[in-house]
């Protein structure tokens, strides 16, 4: 189920993110509420700053404005409590410098405490 997500995973940076996960329960009779996600995840750059000499400017011009990631986790629901961890391998590069040769890819660890209401 896809979702959207504010984070400021880039230092400066603001990025909108959704992240489109399938759940994959493990053994429904053994451990009821155990699930295995993975996915696909899309990240769009809202606002660039770059600190260079002490001086922070808004750039986004340095940054690509696109990022994909492989999200990948497990998750455990127990009554209408979710505990979810997961981790996101950034694949693009955020780095678009002129100058800089380099790899900036955003990898994330996320722990997510949640309740779920019946609808």
């Amino acid at each position: 189920m896809p979702f959207w997500l504010f984070s400021s995973e880039l230092g400066h940076n603001k990025k909108q993110s959704v992240p489109v996960l399938a759940n994959f329960y493990i053994e429904p009779n053994m451990l009821p509420g155990l699930s295995l996600k993975a996915g696909l995840q899309v990240d769009y750059l809202l606002q660039g700053k770059e600190t260079l000499m002490g001086n922070t400017t808004t750039n986004t011009d340095s940054f690509h404005r696109v990022g994909i990631s492989i999200p990948a986790g497990i998750s455990y629901e127990f009554h209408n409590m979710v505990v979810d961890l997961r981790y996101n391998i950034g694949l693009t590069n955020f780095c678009n410098h002129k100058v800089l040769d380099e790899t900036w890819r955003s990898n994330s660890l996320w722990l997510t405490l949640g309740y779920q209401f019946k609808m």
